[in-house]
């Protein structure tokens, strides 16, 4: 398993790579403190399942980009989220089916990241994706419609 936070250096070169206004994750935590630094970002829409870590993560609704959706119902989780969005980053429950999904939540353009990508049982959901890259120590792959946004992701990534 990837350490925790692993996912830093991933979602920072993604954040650099596509121009984000929109963005959808599903398992708010230390990921949408990094992604609020980027003031072009409009709104998060976070759907947590854990009654838990929704109580810890509140407070970071106080920005008002930020929508924290409290979901127990897992298939709700997942099925919930309408709209296209820029990012999607992927770290919490269900991961399976939320790859699936956001093979409809994503603009062209836009940009998916998987935390704990080294699972194996992930990879097939991984690759269902037209375009994909794991990072070389595999604790997150990248998805995307778009071969350019991959490019950039390397790029900025250092890979």
């Amino acid at each position: 398993m990837a350490k925790m936070y692993s996912f830093g250096r991933g979602l920072g070169a993604a954040m650099r790579a596509v121009r984000l206004r929109k963005v959808l994750e599903w398992g708010p935590g230390r990921s949408t403190v990094q992604i609020l630094a980027d003031k072009n970002v409009e709104s998060i829409l976070c759907f947590e399942h854990n009654p838990n870590w929704y109580e810890k993560y509140k407070t970071i609704s106080i920005d008002t980009r930020v929508a924290l959706c409290f979901q127990q119902d897992l298939d709700l989780y997942v099925k919930t989220p309408t709209g296209l969005f820029d990012l999607i980053f992927i770290d919490g429950r269900k991961r399976e089916e939320c790859l699936t999904r956001s093979l409809l939540l994503s603009q062209n353009e836009g940009i998916v990241i998987i935390h704990d990508a080294e699972r194996v049982r992930y990879h097939p959901f991984i690759q269902q994706w037209p375009n994909y890259i794991w990072s070389p120590e595999k604790e997150v792959a990248v998805m995307s419609y778009s071969i350019e946004t991959i490019r950039r992701w390397r790029e900025e990534y250092g890979c």
